[in-house]
């Protein structure tokens, strides 16, 4: 994590010199000569200069923060189900309620954040509909199924941290 610099006034065609320690287990790492533009920039009140790619960073930063917080929030549900020694009945019980209350947006989040936020929430709603449609017939077919769900949103995390 870059720790904090307040703003410099940077005129166009000037250039700022600053540290920015990067560490990556990758084999790449920059040299003293690398240039890193930085082509937009995203300010904790929410507002932005510059663009990435024809569209505002801001909007992807948000949004990929909405789309992390769900599964994150999802896996804890995940993993209460997995310790819970219920039937099927009550298993599916814990994990409808556990995912039904998953909040669909939070005001003190930027509006990118919140549509993936909400739109995450369905897709999670939505893995543990097919599965109900599928009629599990006992507590294990839950267990494997809750599993197989943590190593998913274990992934889809990593990817979304890459």
């Amino acid at each position: 994590m870059v720790p904090y610099m307040p703003p410099v006034a940077i005129s166009q065609g000037e250039s700022h010199t600053f540290d920015l320690p990067l560490t990556s287990a990758r084999v790449w790492s920059p040299e003293p000569l690398d240039v890193i533009e930085i082509d937009s920039i995203l300010w904790e009140d929410g507002t932005h200069n510059g663009t990435h790619g024809g569209i505002t960073l801001g909007f992807g930063i948000a949004a990929d923060g909405g789309r992390r917080l769900q599964p994150q929030r999802a896996l804890q549900v995940l993993h209460m189900a997995e310790h819970n020694r219920g039937n099927t009945t009550a298993l599916l019980s814990v994990l409808r309620q556990g995912f039904t209350a998953l909040p669909e947006s939070d005001e003190t989040r930027l509006e990118a954040a919140r549509q993936s936020m909400r739109a995450m929430r369905t897709t999670i709603l939505r893995d543990l509909d097919g599965f109900e449609r599928s009629l599990p017939r006992d507590a294990a077919a839950v267990r494997a199924w809750i599993q197989i769900t943590i190593d998913k949103y274990d992934d889809w995390l990593k990817r979304l941290a890459a």
